[in-house]
């Protein structure tokens, strides 16, 4: 029935909002949580049904980082170029610079 379903919504939304009052816990610490009190005011299926409905708490996933293997550096011996190629551009001096736009590194090179 609609009370039903009503009641069950109300619910899904007072278990995003503890959730987040809690400080945006993941959705097994926030089960963990409720097990340990009987008295909550939401159920587990509650936070089961408010992540499925409106996703996961966005405050949670914010400024977690993902950790990466560095790769290996790239091969850095020079090289050896030849006499005619020396001879020409004997003279150019490139220079390299890092621009952040937007908090986003880029290498810009000016010869």
């Amino acid at each position: 029935t609609k009370a039903v379903l009503f009641k069950r919504c109300e619910n899904t939304d007072k278990a995003q909002r503890l959730q987040n009052i809690m400080g945006f816990q993941t959705l097994n610490t926030f089960r963990k949580m409720l097990m340990s009190r009987p008295d909550a005011p939401v159920t587990i299926d509650d936070a089961v049904a408010a992540e499925d409905i409106h996703g996961k708490i966005l405050g949670g996933l914010k400024g977690k980082t993902v950790c990466k293997k560095e790769r290996p550096m790239a091969d850095s011996r020079p090289i050896t170029l030849s006499v005619c190629v020396m001879d020409r551009y004997r003279d150019i001096v490139l220079s390299i610079d890092v621009m952040k736009v937007n908090k986003i590194p880029f290498l810009i090179t000016i010869l």
